[in-house]
Parts: C-alpha cells; structure tokens; sequence
C-alpha cells in the first residue's frame, strides 16, 4: 500500500465514522517530535493531513508526545494507568524487543515502565509547527 493510498482510506474512516476524537502521535515538524521513533512521526503526519482538514473531526485530533515524555513528570495513574498498561501488554505480545506478562512486568519494564505512567496531549495549536 502506498502513502497515497493509506492516506485515502484514513479520510475514507474518518469520513463514515466522524470520530469525536482521534488519537495519534507527534508529526514530524513539531517542536515535540525531537527524539521519538522515526514510525511515531510518520503515523502523526499521515493522521494529521488526512484526518485534520475533515470538519468536525479535525477539531478533535489529539497528538501525544512520544518517548521524549520521558523527563516530564508522571501524571497517569489508577484506572487510567491500568487501562494504558494493559493496552500496552497486549501489544508486547506481537513485540519481538518488549514482553511483559503483567502490570507489574510492564511497569518494571526500562523505560517503557516510566513512559506508561506518562501522558502528554497536544492539540494542533500545542504543536509548535514551523
């Protein structure tokens, strides 16, 4: 599948579901992208341009700071934590570098332990694009 083509069936999504809100990662541009997985940046940028300009949908993009969240301070915890921690243990499963059997594996995880416990959404105006 090209860009052009997953592109497409994003708007085609956002279009017949007209999500209030729509989570993804930083875009490359952003002060905020700096230091987070090249993948990350990509999928905020394909989000960005083919979910944004749709009305009624745009305004509910969110883009969440990716792994240089790591020096701000922890602000996830109780359900929301055990929500995002066991979204993040199904995933470690289909990893071939991340395992984690449970909370306390994932939490103790390096890095990944401390970045669970962080959340840090933007808005488009938040972005600080060039």
């Amino acid at each position: 599948m090209s860009a052009a083509q997953l592109s497409a069936s994003l708007t085609e999504f956002a279009e017949a579901f007209r999500p209030a809100r729509t989570l993804t990662h930083i875009p490359r541009g952003s002060a905020f992208a700096p230091g987070d997985h090249p993948d990350h940046s990509v999928v905020g940028t394909l989000v960005r341009d083919a979910v944004g300009p749709i009305a009624g949908v745009g305004p509910g993009l969110r883009y969440f700071v990716g792994y240089p969240s790591e020096d701000l301070p922890r602000n996830v915890e109780g359900a929301t934590l055990d929500a995002k921690v066991e979204t993040y243990r199904v995933y470690t499963q289909q990893d071939d570098v991340i395992r984690c059997a449970d909370r306390d594996a994932c939490l103790n995880t390096r890095k990944f332990g401390e970045w669970l416990r962080r959340s840090y959404p933007k808005s488009e105006a938040e972005l600080q694009m060039p």
